[in-house]
C-alpha cells in the first residue's frame, strides 16, 4: 500500500499491485512488464515490492494509511481505490 498526495482528493491510495516505481513526483502501481519498462529507462530508479498478506492486516494497513495525518484530508475516493471495509463493532454498529 502506498498512500501519496493528490491535488484532486487530498489524498490517494494505491495497492495491489506487483510492484510500485517512483515516477516524476509520484508512484505508480505496476506489473512485471512495467518494471521492466521502467527499469530499461536511464536514470536512477526507485522500486516497491508488493506482497501478498491475510484480509484483517491489508484492512488494518488501509485504516492506518487513511487516518495518517502527514497526508491532507481525503475529500473522495477515486474509483480505483480500495475502501476499508466497516468494522463491526460489539455493539454491532459498523466503523472505519
Amino acid at each position: 500500500m502506498v498512500v501519496q498526495a493528490d491535488p484532486r482528493t487530498g489524498r490517494r491510495g494505491i495497492s495491489g499491485a506487483d510492484y510500485y516505481i517512483w515516477k516524476g513526483d509520484r508512484w505508480f502501481g505496476v506489473d512485471l512488464f512495467g518494471l521492466w519498462d521502467y527499469l530499461s529507462a536511464t536514470g536512477l530508479k526507485v522500486v516497491k515490492f508488493g506482497r501478498y498478506i491475510e484480509r484483517s492486516r491489508f484492512e488494518d494497513i488501509l485504516r492506518r494509511a487513511e487516518a495518517d495525518r502527514g497526508f491532507p484530508l481525503r475529500s473522495a475516493w477515486l474509483p480505483s481505490e480500495r475502501r476499508p471495509r466497516p468494522r463491526r463493532e460489539e455493539d454491532g454498529r459498523c466503523s472505519i
